[in-house]
């Protein structure tokens, strides 16, 4: 996985437009020297050009400051340098981890928006990159002096410094993002059901009761339920986060869940239920039991669960539940599906606007083994196709009743997220969204040179960007999803 930063210097190399050095003497907070790269022999680096310094230091605690700014804290009053409106990356505690923008500064406290910080003692880690323009450079000595103050250089630590017509390293990234939402693609797998966000992809449609549920991203693809799951923690005993599911009395539905127990959860039990609302009890459930009890504080492997439940007399809401039974347990869900035995269509999630979003169609099935108990199969099917049904969505119809078969899964064509601080993570191939956000960052000069006053230099960034291409186009092709042929039987 690559971060915002180490994807930004690929977009660098790839466009021409960055290069990087090593501080090689230690500099102050106006200033920054790299003899070897900048020195006597370096061309010469044009006023107005980007240069972005990684920061790293320490932290002690964390204050909540109620109506007030929260604090991040430093009992050695080091944190005079920084600036407002730096965003820095807390790693190594409990609760606070996260990027947050810094509203106040003090030698022994930076500010932050009240509502984000737990009250926690502990040796922590600030990451921080600030940006500064070049006023001038002495080429004898390397010597860059950089405009708004900062942080004070140190020797070793890797800096950027981007051309000036660039003018924002905010532009690279705009770049990068407008690549990855919009034209890295790949094909993930998404099961199909009632719910909204039964994918696990998003926490939108379910609520919350003493809990807290977040997508969370794996740290690799899985092959078979996308790049996030949904991490469920009890802020209390007995916390639960549901969803209500519209349901006819007396008709009976399957459940398809991936679950496991998170880390922390310490001798906790992650369960599914069936609620019925309307007869404010349980709803009975037969197959598998839809509950795992881990003792370990280690994520456990993903387990596949079935079961099927009919609605009671009198019902026509029901609520699906994801409960814990201890304060501070955790339970990860990546597919929570349910769908009607009698069903002959099944709803496509809202964003899937285009039967071009479709691609294969598969049937999973869990394969029993010895030696890999939670293994999955995926069968393809050809019978179902997308269809608009009269509503204006899309759905997969099938040619005959569901039954007790599912959950079935269709490829969807996506695109990768956008990345929100330095240290955001992306599964994206570096190459592939590398070059592309070159392609977008050069394109996007180009057109402010164009309606500017000096409109002839666009023709050298015409014939860098055409350069660009003609390297990375056999490594964007390739990368790209591949267009399955699809066998469609209606």
């Amino acid at each position: 996985m690559s971060t915002q930063a180490a994807l930004r210097l690929k977009v660098g190399q790839f466009s021409g437009l960055c290069r990087t050095g090593t501080v090689t003497a230690a500099g102050s907070t106006t200033t920054a020297i790299d003899v070897l790269r900048l020195g006597t022999y370096a061309a010469t680096v044009p006023i107005g050009s980007i240069f972005i310094l990684k920061f790293t230091d320490a932290a002690t605690s964390f204050y909540d400051g109620g109506a007030s700014n929260d604090e991040i804290r430093d009992s050695g009053n080091g944190f005079g340098s920084y600036r407002v409106g730096d965003k820095v990356t807390v790693s190594g505690t409990v609760n606070n981890n996260g990027t947050y923008t810094i509203l106040t500064v003090a030698a022994g406290a930076l500010g932050v928006a009240t509502g984000l910080l737990t009250n926690e003692t502990v040796a922590a880690t600030l990451t921080t990159y600030e940006q500064s323009w070049v006023t001038d450079h002495v080429a004898t000595t390397g010597t860059l002096t950089l405009s708004p103050a900062g942080n004070a250089s140190a020797v070793g630590q890797t800096y950027e410094l981007w051309d000036k017509a660039v003018e924002s390293v905010t532009r690279v990234n705009d770049a990068m993002d407008r690549a990855l939402t919009r034209r890295c693609a790949y094909w993930k797998k998404t099961p199909l059901g009632l719910l909204t966000n039964g994918d696990c992809q998003s926490a939108t449609g379910w609520t919350t009761s003493n809990a807290t549920l977040v997508a969370t991203a794996l740290a690799f693809p899985e092959w078979l339920f996308g790049r996030y799951y949904l991490a469920l923690t009890a802020s209390a005993a007995a916390g639960y986060a549901y969803q209500a599911l519209t349901v006819a009395e007396n008709k009976t539905y399957h459940l398809a869940i991936l679950m496991r127990n998170g880390v922390g959860a310490t001798a906790a039990t992650a369960s599914v239920t069936v609620y019925d609302s309307v007869n404010a009890a349980y709803v009975t459930l037969s197959g598998d039991t839809l509950s795992i009890t881990q003792a370990a504080t280690y994520a456990e492997p993903w387990r596949f669960l079935k079961a099927q439940f009919t609605v009671p007399d009198g019902c026509n809401r029901d609520l699906i539940r994801l409960n814990l039974d201890l304060i501070n347990a955790v339970g990860d869900f990546g597919m929570v599906v349910v769908w009607p035995a009698d069903s002959r269509a099944l709803p496509l999630p809202a964003r899937i606007t285009s039967e071009e979003q479709v691609g294969r169609i598969f049937l999973m099935h869990e394969k029993v083994s010895e030696d890999f108990t939670h293994s999955w199969d995926l069968e393809e099917v050809f019978h179902p196709k997308p269809v608009r049904n009269a509503y204006g969505g899309l759905e997969i119809e099938f040619d005959g009743a569901l039954g007790s078969k599912g959950p079935y899964l269709i490829e969807e064509l996506t695109h990768y997220a956008a990345l929100t601080s330095d240290t955001d993570t992306t599964d994206c191939d570096d190459f592939y969204a590398g070059y592309l956000g070159a392609d977008e960052l050069i394109g996007d000069i180009i057109k402010q040179k164009l309606i500017s006053d000096t409109p002839e230099e666009a023709n050298g960034l015409k014939i860098l960007r055409d350069e660009v291409a003609r390297e990375g186009g056999p490594i964007v092709a390739e990368k790209a999803p591949e267009r399955h042929i699809v066998i469609r039987r209606g």
